[in-house]
């Protein structure tokens, strides 16, 4: 997390690896939900919805296992993520996996 007025650094949050034996994931792409209080990553091996609502102290809510995830797009509190597996639509607030599409 970066202070937008200082530049400085405020909070960090790694997002570790789904599963064991996959590298851990690097964001390709990041939105924050309209209020501010979520990020949503998508990052090659996962997809994770990380709350930051207190920026010094982020939570990754949900950390879900995936393929070639390399989009995300917010609509309210859905979450849309684009991979090799298709469509998945996460719950923006809870992080839970609620429709995959391939």
């Amino acid at each position: 997390m970066i202070d937008s007025k200082s530049g400085s650094t405020v909070g960090t949050v790694a997002i570790p690896a789904p599963k064991a034996g996959v590298a851990g994931p690097v964001a390709s792409d990041v939105k924050l939900s309209a209020d501010g209080k979520f990020a949503y990553v998508a990052a090659g091996t996962a997809m994770a919805v990380i709350d930051v609502s207190e920026p010094k102290t982020p939570k990754v809510l949900s950390n879900v296992a995936a393929s070639g995830v390399r989009r995300v797009s917010v609509d309210g509190d859905l979450a849309v993520f684009v991979g090799d597996q298709g469509l998945t639509v996460l719950d923006g607030r809870t992080g839970a996996v609620l429709k995959r599409l391939s």
